[in-house]
């Protein structure tokens, strides 16, 4: 889970179920906390595992997008705005 937490999603390559990968990322409300999840799922088949990057991107946004539309604001550290 605190790996899951540091990257801010989830993938899973055949982990739960034979021949299905999954990603999911989780939505923030306004206050900061998780409220839901987007995920999606498909057959290994079709979701290769040299897709999954694109693919996470995409679940990321999605909840990012979400997230925002909820009322979460994105804070980003000073430090990493390379402001002092």
């Amino acid at each position: 889970m605190a790996k899951i937490r540091s990257n801010g999603f989830a993938v899973s390559v055949e982990e739960n179920e034979r021949g299905v990968v999954s990603i999911g990322a989780p939505v923030f409300g306004h206050e900061g906390t998780c409220i839901a999840a987007v995920s999606m799922a498909g057959p290994i088949l079709r979701v290769a595992t040299d897709q999954v990057p694109r693919f996470t991107r995409m679940v990321r946004r999605c909840a990012l997008d979400i997230s925002q539309g909820m009322g979460f604001i994105v804070r980003v550290p000073k430090a990493a705005t390379g402001s002092h």
